[in-house]
């Protein structure tokens, strides 16, 4: 369901996000809205906020319930480019449910991974 709602945001941002005016600015606030709710989702999730990257990119920084880090993840209209390391995760555009899910999946493992390595 998660997974669904975000490509649905997503696939519909992409479709108006080159434009300037309300209709982009709304498809936008649904794509956060859609990510933000499936990260707050993930058992272990203290705080998460995002921000605007590049063109076409938000990153999701999400901080840890006794985590040691805090995990990103990037959501965008393009792959990422020679930083794509830097991310625990990314959705582009024309991701399948499946990916999305196995996305967010990667974030809930950082999640674990912080959480015992703070208690290591």
């Amino acid at each position: 369901m998660n997974a669904q709602k975000i490509q649905d945001a997503l696939e519909a941002w992409d479709a108006v996000g080159h434009l300037h005016h309300s209709e982009s600015f709304d498809a936008y606030m649904e794509l956060i809205d859609a990510v933000t709710s499936a990260i707050e989702m993930i058992d272990g999730v203290e705080l998460v906020y995002s921000e605007a990257g590049s063109m076409g990119s938000r990153y999701w920084t999400i901080d840890v319930v006794d985590g040691d880090w805090s995990i990103k993840l990037r959501v965008s209209n393009h792959k990422a480019g020679k930083r794509a390391c830097e991310n625990d995760a990314d959705i582009v555009v024309g991701d399948s449910i499946k990916e999305i899910e196995r996305q967010l999946g990667k974030i809930a493992s950082a999640i674990k991974a912080s959480q015992e390595m703070a208690m290591a």
